[in-house]
C-alpha cells in the first residue's frame, strides 16, 4: 500500500513494546497521566502469576513444579468509543486499535509513550518492537462456491489449491510463513493467510480472507531508534500486503 487507500479491511491493528528495564509494578502514574485524554477509561486488573519451575531439592529426582504467586499489575486504558486501547504492563506496552486508519494519526501517541518511558522511567532499549496488521477482507456471496473465488482480489501465489483436498470438503486454510523483513535492521515477520472459519468445526459459510502480517525485531533496540524502526516495519508490512493482493482489491479499497 504506497499509497494510502479510502477504506480498509484492518479488523486488528497492534505495537508492542518490550521493555529492557521492568517498571515497578503498579508504578504507572506519570504514563497513566499522559495517556488519560486520549484515554479517559482506565480499567486496573491484579493478576496471579506463576511459572513452572524445576524442584531442585530433589536432586536424584528434579521435578517440574509451580512458582509461588507473583503480583502482576496491569492498567488498561481505552478511548470513549472503545475503538483503542493501551495496556501497560511492568514489563510491556501494548497499544491496539479496531478501527485503524491512519500510521499518521498513531505516532504522536507512541512518539510520547517512548519518551515517557525515557525520560519518567529511565527505559534506555527495548527487547524487542512489534507492528501488526490484520486483514480480514470479507466480499459478498450468492453461494457457497464462491468462498474460494478470490481471482482478481488475492495473488493468485498464495491462494488454496484445491487439487490436494477438495474445496467442498474445506473447513479452514491458513497458512504460515516466517521470513527476514529486513536483513539490515534485523527484522522478521510472520505472515498468516487464507480462509478462516469462525464456525469451526461447522460449515464454511462467509467469504473471508486473512492477510494477518506480523513484523517484528530480533534484536535490541535503542530508545532513539524505536520510531524509526516502528517506521520501517510499517512500511515494510505494507509492502508485504501489496504483494499479497491484487487490482480488483485495490479498487475495492479506492471506491
Amino acid at each position: 500500500m504506497s499509497k494510502e487507500y479510502k477504506k480498509n479491511y484492518i479488523s486488528n491493528f497492534l505495537i508492542r513494546l518490550d521493555l529492557e528495564t521492568k517498571l515497578n509494578e503498579g508504578e504507572y502514574d506519570k504514563l497513566l497521566v499522559l495517556l488519560t485524554k486520549d484515554f479517559p477509561i482506565n480499567e486496573k486488573r491484579d493478576i496471579q502469576n506463576r511459572n513452572i519451575v524445576i524442584n531442585t531439592d530433589e536432586k536424584n529426582n528434579p521435578e517440574p513444579m509451580l512458582s509461588e504467586p507473583e503480583l502482576k499489575v496491569q492498567n488498561i486504558l481505552y478511548n470513549t468509543q472503545r475503538t483503542e486501547r493501551v495496556t501497560i504492563n511492568s514489563d510491556s506496552i501494548l497499544y491496539e486499535s479496531l478501527k485503524y486508519t491512519s500510521f499518521t494519526i498513531i505516532k504522536p501517541i507512541l512518539e510520547r509513550i517512548i519518551d515517557c518511558l525515557n525520560k519518567e522511567y529511565g527505559v534506555k532499549n527495548f527487547n524487542r518492537i512489534g507492528l501488526r496488521y490484520v486483514n480480514l477482507i470479507k466480499l459478498p456471496i450468492k453461494d457457497r462456491k464462491q468462498i474460494f473465488d478470490w481471482n482478481g482480489y488475492i495473488n493468485k501465489k498464495i491462494l488454496f489449491d484445491d487439487s490436494f483436498i477438495d474445496n467442498k470438503t474445506l473447513l479452514q486454510e491458513i497458512k504460515s510463513v516466517d521470513f527476514k523483513l529486513d536483513s539490515e535492521n534485523d527484522l522478521l515477520c510472520r505472515l498468516q493467510t487464507g480462509i478462516p472459519n469462525r464456525n469451526m468445526p461447522a460449515d464454511l459459510m462467509e467469504k473471508i480472507y486473512l492477510i494477518d502480517i506480523d513484523g517484528y525485531t530480533n534484536s535490541l533496540v535503542e530508545q532513539e531508534d524505536a520510531m524509526s524502526i516502528l517506521t520501517e516495519i510499517h512500511d515494510k508490512n505494507i509492502e508485504v500486503f501489496e504483494k499479497c493482493i491484487d487490482d480488483k482489491l485495490r479498487g475495492d479499497m479506492d471506491e
